[in-house]
Order: C-alpha cells, then structure tokens, then sequence
C-alpha cells in the first residue's frame, strides 16, 4: 500500500513540475511578449503582440506598420486580462479554455476551445517592444 502511494505520489510531482514548466515557457519565467504571426484578419496590416507575465496577467498590443505601438482596446468590450495554467496541456486565457498544441521557447502554438480558433505565436523580438513596455506591467 504503501508503495502504491509514493508511486502516485511521484506522478503528481512530474504532472506538477511539467505543469510549471510550461507556465514558464509562456511567460518566460518573468515576462514576454509574443508575436502573432498568423492572424484570422489578414487584411488587418499591423501585428497584435500578446503579454504574459509570471503574476496570471496578460495583455494584447497592436503595433501598426509606422512603430506606433499601442494596447489593443475595443470600446464596449469587455478585455479579461488574465491566464493561467490548468495543467500541462491546457490553459485559461483571458476567458477561454485553451489547448497548447505546441509550445517551446519561440513558437507558441493553441487553439481556443469555444471559438476553435487558433493563434500562432513567435517570441517577439526586443525590438518590436518600446522600452517602457519591457517590464511586468501589473503588479
């Protein structure tokens, strides 16, 4: 019996550490910015860059083709500015359940549950990040 309770024991210790894992990877264990890379309105010419920090918090910037850089906000819609992991394959952003389909240090890859629309992101580059932005923005 007492054997049967260290093995599940175990298995809850690696689901836990793999949950973590890749709660860090998407907000790279402090911060980061993603870059959508394939967007369900091609027609839009700018690029949404995507927040997440290690404190739940998560963000949506556009940032138009002159560098104007700019928080994503639709008047009268409500914005949920939260996500977290639910377990290593699934995670909660802004008010949707997600499934991670891929996920490493550039390329973030999941599909909204309800809506089954899919987001591809890249590790945004510094550069597309005005300084004042690089850094947790709710604290």
């Amino acid at each position: 019996m007492k054997k049967i309770i260290l093995l599940l024991l175990i298995i809850v210790s690696f689901a836990c550490n793999k949950k973590k894992e890749v709660a860090n990877l998407i907000d790279g264990g402090y911060y980061k910015y993603w870059k959508e890379v394939y967007k369900p309105n091609p027609l839009e010419p700018g690029t949404v860059i995507c927040y997440f920090d290690k404190n739940g918090m998560r963000d949506e910037f556009y940032r138009y083709p002159s560098g104007y850089f700019v928080r994503n906000s639709i008047p009268d819609v409500m914005y949920v500015q939260k996500w977290e992991m639910i377990d290593d394959t699934t995670a909660y952003i802004g008010c949707s359940d997600c499934i991670i389909e891929t996920i490493n240090d550039s390329v973030f890859i999941y599909t909204e549950k309800l809506r089954k629309c899919r987001h591809v992101l890249v590790k945004a580059p510094d550069s597309l990040i005005p300084w004042e932005y690089r850094r947790i923005l709710f604290q």
